[in-house]
């Protein structure tokens, strides 16, 4: 009698440690296929990013920016860097995307040493042509369809 207790207990325990390794094998399938989707993502980006910024245009029409702060010494330091913040994104803006600025446009920083109140305003218009929305769609979807082939096979 105590045998075939024993047996029943072995197999129990036999038939609970291979439940707990299947739920372990489907937890590691998952975590594996959130690893290849996430894989397929940055994929995906990689080649569509470049395309992006390189069709992406932006006309620039107002940038004014008026620096204040309480202390006059504080409001010429944030001037400053406000400047050269601004010097900096343009000559960014301008070696990867294709910037206009219309005739009309305005572009200046300014000191305030009355209001206290920094205030910026902008007005930046971004637009691509259907075109090229399409190029960009076709290439994600050739790298989507042949990250996919890759997969399977």
């Amino acid at each position: 009698m105590l045998r075939k207790e024993r047996k029943k207990a072995e197999k129990k325990a036999l038939k609970a440690k291979e439940k707990t390794e299947k739920k372990a094998g489907k937890k590691e399938e998952k975590k594996t296929s959130a690893a290849d989707t996430l894989r397929l993502v940055l994929q995906l980006i990689s080649a569509v990013f470049p395309r992006f910024v390189r069709y992406l245009r932006l006309d620039v029409s107002r940038l004014i920016v008026t620096v204040s702060t309480d202390d006059a010494a504080k409001t010429a330091l944030a001037y400053g860097a406000a400047a050269q913040a601004a010097a900096y994104l343009s000559a960014f803006l301008d070696s990867y995307v294709d910037v206009r600025h219309p005739p009309a446009r305005e572009e200046r920083i300014e000191c305030d040493f009355v209001s206290g109140k920094t205030t910026c305003e902008i007005l930046v218009a971004a637009s691509l042509r259907v075109w090229q929305i399409f190029v960009i769609l076709m290439v994600a979807a050739l790298r989507f369809l042949a990250a996919k082939n890759k997969s399977k096979s």
